[in-house]
């Protein structure tokens, strides 16, 4: 299987359909998969990070959300994954 193009970061600055970036067209699925599994890792890592800097007593209700959001997006991505890459949490990794 093979990914389709996506564009993706909207500048509306630039117009109404303006996208700066894409995910191209006829990239293996699974290797396209594994950098996912990556980037949304180390993205859940700084947001888990960034809360537990903040002040007690701030609104963390949001960060959380986006935490618990992006935590279950990661799962699907990963449960699609084959054990190996799964397990070591290397996806992506060259």
């Amino acid at each position: 299987m093979k990914t389709k193009q996506t564009p993706f970061y909207r500048d509306l600055s630039a117009g109404p359909d303006a996208f700066a970036f894409s995910v191209n067209a006829g990239y293996p699925s699974g290797h396209a998969l594994e950098l996912a599994d990556t980037i949304m890792g180390a993205a859940l890592q700084s947001l888990v990070d960034a809360a537990g800097n903040l002040p007690p007593g701030s609104e963390t209700t949001a960060i959380y959300c986006a935490i618990y959001s992006l935590e279950m997006a990661h799962a699907l991505v990963n449960s699609c994954l084959p054990l190996d890459v799964a397990a070591t949490g290397n996806g992506g990794a060259a």
